[in-house]
């Protein structure tokens, strides 16, 4: 498999900045390329020292092409978190709302936040945790925890990290305690 990398800027224009046979899918992001996109082309290229005494049709195959979301240079932390009920009773929810902003202090709108529930702190009860969605300010991500109950569990919390493209958003997880 081959890559070529290309930046798109905005105005559409693109240029290739890296290829690579084998595809080793590393790119490493600068500071000139905030507010590009990164366009991946993925090809299969026959070797014809392996096609020794025919020529194979074709020597390339057709494209395919993936292209990144804008991108942001964020740097950790930096975002505002609010929990408006950091202690629940059952059945009682917390909304988090989270604000993403770069380091220029502009809001980032096109994040695909993820949730997840960090299990090394133990089970700690019982809860059920919405998806996150974007809110309606901009570079606001907004989703709900509601705590079902103790389940057994004798200190009730539950621990969230936030990933975007698999990468951390915040340094440290964000807890939420049952009464």
């Amino acid at each position: 498999m081959t890559c070529t990398y290309y930046l798109v800027n905005r105005d559409g224009s693109q240029h290739k900045v890296k290829r690579e046979k084998p595809c080793e899918y590393r790119f490493d992001f600068k500071e000139e390329h905030v507010g590009s996109k990164l366009k991946l082309e993925l090809y299969n290229e026959t070797d014809m020292a392996s096609a020794s005494g025919y020529t194979p049709v074709p020597t390339v195959s057709a494209p395919f092409y993936v292209e990144t979301k804008v991108i942001v240079n964020m740097p950790p932390d930096f975002a505002i978190v609010d929990i408006d009920k950091p202690v629940l009773l059952p059945g009682e929810n917390a909304i988090v709302k989270l604000i993403f902003k770069d380091k220029d202090n502009n809001p980032i709108n096109d994040l695909e936040v993820m949730v997840h529930r960090d299990y090394n702190h133990g089970p700690g009860g019982e809860w059920d945790i919405s998806s996150v969605k974007k809110g309606s300010n901009p570079g606001e991500y907004i989703h709900t925890v509601t705590y079902k109950g103790a389940n057994g569990s004798r200190d009730p919390k539950v621990f969230l990290e936030y990933k975007h493209l698999g990468v951390f958003l915040l340094s440290k997880n964000i807890m939420i305690t049952g009464k």
